[in-house]
């Protein structure tokens, strides 16, 4: 029988360009495919970051078998998503419920609210917490996702992991959320005592928030981990980790004012990082950044630095990825000087800010980036900003580690020669507004409270507002 080799070969290139489906199960809700690894008999959770105001923050390990996954992540080409996920990356809040009047009479929103302090087995320090406002805990699940999308083209290289859900609980939802949970982590103290927090604070006037994020395998852990092992493996990652920064401010102008080692997770080999908590990000490209106290951040910026920051926003926001390639018509100086400049910029605006939204006492006035402030430019470099300024002097020490930077950048944001039907931000965006990609649709529901629902499939269609309201609060669960 004759067969037509142009229509074969017409189907074979449709696949290849559609990439699969990020989801394995389509039937399933994104909290149901979370909830079945979830549910995986061998699987296992284990802390990632605590330290942040306000969130806790888990990784969730199966066994490295196909059927054990139920996602399909981004491949090293950035071609399709082809490679099973093993882990997944959870972050937790506690949402008020407390309502207070905004600008628009028609709107509310949840008051942020002081948490006991948070105490960790073997810490000598406790740690502050806070509830988070719903509208900001989903806002920052779709920061993430447009950041995920617009770094991951041209290079495949994405700089953050992909939101694969976002979902919140009630009281009752949540106590049962987190007693599976903690049968999952009996081999990590402090994942429990994490745990044992959300379950004790999370009452019927609040909410339980959780952004669930995809990761290929379990070689990761938070970069600070890294500081007390191998040295080229810690400048490794942190050369990663920088670059990503500076990725990120030059191509989407944003900036995440809580950039510590805690919120990077570092691959073993030092060969990969991701940046992961976008709870507290500034959008430079928008015409006031600064929610409420643009006016002080703003005087007090001139005030400290003794520029201005107007001219010093317009300078910073004017450099591409690509003016940090070296080039005929760009030095490795001049690129020096504008990522040093892009750093200074980052540094302030990371100080003032937090000093002006929290209470930064404990932390010695510093910025939340000192520790790659230290790596750059020496580890004596000042942690307590108001009694001992930052000396900004471009020390060879400096300079080299500026430079080693610039590979990194290079690698990470230029798309690979010869390479095709690569993905596209455009591609991926279309993805999302057909449900292959997950994203939060506008009037959908996101309550995951019906516990009867997270084994089974339920409509897509079902859109719930928000509610409010709970039950009484049952006793600590003991493990």
């Amino acid at each position: 029988m004759y067969k037509n080799p142009r229509r074969k070969k017409r189907k074979t290139i449709k696949r290849k360009g559609k990439g699969g489906l990020k989801q394995k199960d389509p039937k399933l809700t994104s909290w149901q495919a979370v909830y079945k690894m979830i549910e995986n008999p061998l699987s296992t959770l284990k802390k990632i970051s605590y330290s942040s105001l306000k969130g806790f923050i888990f990784k969730l390990d199966v066994p490295p078998s196909p059927e054990n996954s139920e996602f399909f992540g981004l491949n090293s080409s950035g071609t399709a998503f082809t490679i099973p996920i093993y882990s997944l990356i959870f972050k937790f809040a506690i949402i008020s419920e407390r309502e207070v009047a905004s600008d628009t009479e028609s709107e509310v929103e949840s008051e942020e609210e002081e948490l006991p302090r948070l105490v960790i087995p073997g810490e000598f320090r406790s740690y502050e917490k806070e509830t988070e406002d719903f509208k900001s805990f989903e806002t920052e699940s779709q920061v993430q996702q447009n950041i995920y999308i617009e770094t991951a083209n041209p290079s495949g290289k994405p700089i953050c992991l992909a939101v694969a859900d976002f979902s919140y609980f009630n009281k009752t939802a949540s106590d049962k959320l987190i007693e599976k949970l903690l049968i999952k982590c009996q081999s990590d103290e402090k994942a429990c005592a994490m745990l044992n927090y959300l379950y004790v604070n999370v009452i019927s006037s609040r909410k339980l928030g959780m952004i669930t994020m995809e990761l290929a395998d379990s070689d990761f852990k938070e970069l600070n981990e890294f500081s007390r092992g191998d040295s080229s493996i810690f400048g490794n990652l942190t050369n990663y980790a920088l670059a990503q920064i500076l990725i990120l401010f030059t191509k989407l102008k944003i900036f995440n004012y809580d950039c510590h080692f805690g919120n990077v997770l570092g691959k073993l080999d030092g060969t990969k990082t991701f940046l992961i908590d976008f709870g507290r990000t500034l959008n430079f490209s928008i015409r006031d950044p600064f929610p409420e106290y643009g006016n002080i951040i703003i005087r007090e910026y001139n005030k400290i630095t003794g520029r201005n920051y107007a001219n010093d926003l317009r300078e910073t926001t004017e450099i591409s990825v690509t003016d940090l390639y070296v080039s005929r018509r760009i030095t490795q100086q001049a690129i020096i000087d504008k990522m040093e400049k892009i750093i200074k910029f980052m540094s302030y605006i990371d100080y003032i800010t937090n000093t002006t939204y929290f209470d930064m006492r404990s932390l010695g006035m510093r910025p939340q980036m000192i520790g790659f402030l230290r790596y750059i430019y020496g580890s004596e470099f000042s942690s307590n900003w108001p009694e001992n300024p930052p000396d900004w002097s471009l020390t060879p020490f400096a300079k080299d580690k500026f430079t080693s930077l610039i590979p990194v950048i290079i690698k990470l944001t230029e798309s690979p020669s010869g390479a095709m039907s690569r993905l596209s931000s455009l591609t991926m965006k279309t993805m999302m507004n057909d449900g292959r990609l997950f994203s939060i649709k506008s009037g959908a529901s996101y309550d995951r409270s019906d516990i009867s629902s997270w084994s089974q499939a339920s409509p897509l269609s079902e859109q719930i507002k928000f509610s409010r309201g709970g039950t009484k609060k049952r006793k600590l669960y003991r493990k």
